[in-house]
């Protein structure tokens, strides 16, 4: 299952980026998702060695297709999806007086801001609380899953990566035109 999945996503990404070095760099980015996804949704845990390699793979990725401003643009969205995925982490925490989200989740927001930059990742980062809040409640709604039951998040922020990789561009300018309509991206 797990082989047929990578060869789907690297079909799709191959489809919609077609022949270029930054297919191969996406094909090593949704991998690097789709192992994480795996194992969190096993094991609830997110590891570093497959975090922090993936952060720095994203770095390198951004400064090898953008160049210097590529580089920083990997910075500064590992640094606001380290910084966000922490703050929503111990604002939790202290509302709910116990641990609210592991601290994997932040890693793996850093490495999903180093590979789309920070605009990408706020889209992504949206989507998937948007899908983790309707699967989450949908599962309490339909009795399938107790409210006080954790359930992994990596699954969700990986799947609001893919979409905006494949298609933030689109959903950041219909925002940008529907909420903002003299900006331009």
């Amino acid at each position: 299952m797990v082989e047929v999945a990578t060869a789907l996503v690297f079909v799709a990404v191959f489809w919609r980026f077609g022949f270029r070095v930054e297919t191969l760099g996406y094909w090593a980015f949704l991998s690097w998702l789709l192992a994480l996804s795996l194992i969190d949704l096993d094991t609830m845990t997110l590891p570093n060695p497959l975090t922090k390699s993936g952060l720095l793979l994203g770095l390198g990725f951004m400064g090898v297709s953008g160049g210097v401003r590529g580089l920083m643009a990997g910075i500064l969205g590992a640094v606001v999806g380290i910084w966000i995925l922490d703050m929503i982490r111990l604002g939790g925490s202290l509302v709910l007086g116990k641990t609210a989200m592991g601290g994997g989740d932040a890693k793996l927001a850093a490495l999903m801001g180093a590979w789309l930059g920070w605009k990408y990742f706020l889209v992504a980062g949206f989507l998937a609380c948007v899908v983790g809040s309707l699967v989450g409640g949908g599962a309490i709604a339909l009795g399938l899953l107790e409210r006080s039951r954790p359930i992994p998040f990596g699954p969700f922020l990986a799947l609001g990566a893919a979409i905006a990789l494949f298609w933030g561009e689109t959903i950041l300018s219909a925002y940008l035109q529907l909420f903002f309509p003299l900006t331009s991206l």
